[in-house]
Formats: structure tokens, C-alpha cells, sequence
């Protein structure tokens, strides 16, 4: 069983990998590496602080809240008739993500699936992570 997703995340208005999200899905954590190319300003804005320290790794916490920002909330009003309209038995935020290929009205960012991680991913020190969710 394959136990991560990959999505490479990307900027449509300027036709730019940003970075990578990566799921794991035994846990049902999210992680976001980003290129090291952004800045302060091609960056996006929940994580702008990070990369203007140079923190590329972006902590779990965070790479959720900005997965949260992208979908539906598990509390909306008619979160019933939306799990049935797209099949679903529960409330799963990859789910969601993937429905919407992870776009939301505040920037022209979506995500794309991928089959194996970016070299600039393979090259930080994510075997510990690796380790934990095999």
C-alpha cells in the first residue's frame, strides 16, 4: 500500500512550481517543501515568514492550516448534502483537497499530482519523516 501522496504545488498565474505537499496518509499528516527560489514576495502569504528566514520545510501544523484554507469546513452549515453530492461516508480533508485540485479564491494556487518526489525534496533531510510513516 502506497502510504504518501505527492502534489507538486503550483503558482497558474505565473506558471511556477512553488513546491511540494506531501500527504501521509496512516497519519493523515500534510507537509509543504518549497522551492528555494521564492522569496518574500513569490511566496505564499501564510508562509511568507518562513521563507524570509530561509525555512523551506514548512512545519506540520502550518502545512495543514494552509491545506484548511482550501477546502470546505468540516462545520459548514450543509456539510451532509456535500459529502453525499461527492459520495463521501465522512469528512476527509485530502478528499476535499482533491476535489478542488486544491485551488481557493484568495491566489491562483492549485495542486497536481505527482509519482515521485522533486530532486530539491529528495536532498533535505526528510528520511527521519520517511521513517516514521512507513
Amino acid at each position: 500500500m502506497n502510504t504518501m501522496k505527492i502534489f507538486e504545488i503550483i503558482d497558474d498565474d505565473n506558471n511556477l512550481s512553488i513546491g511540494t505537499l506531501l500527504y501521509y496518509k496512516k497519519a493523515k499528516d500534510f507537509y509543504i517543501e518549497l522551492v528555494e527560489t521564492l522569496d518574500e514576495w513569490t511566496a505564499p502569504l501564510l508562509l511568507t515568514a518562513y521563507v524570509k528566514h530561509g525555512i523551506y520545510t514548512i512545519p506540520r501544523d502550518i502545512s495543514k492550516l494552509w491545506v484548511c484554507e482550501r477546502i470546505i469546513p468540516s462545520n459548514r452549515q450543509n456539510i451532509g448534502s456535500i459529502l453525499t453530492t461527492h459520495k463521501l461516508k465522512a469528512y476527509d480533508e485530502m478528499k476535499f483537497l482533491e476535489l478542488s485540485e486544491g485551488r481557493c479564491s484568495q491566489d491562483s494556487l492549485y495542486i497536481k499530482k505527482i509519482d515521485s518526489l522533486p530532486e530539491y525534496v529528495h536532498n533535505r533531510n526528510l528520511q527521519n519523516l520517511t521513517d516514521l510513516y512507513l
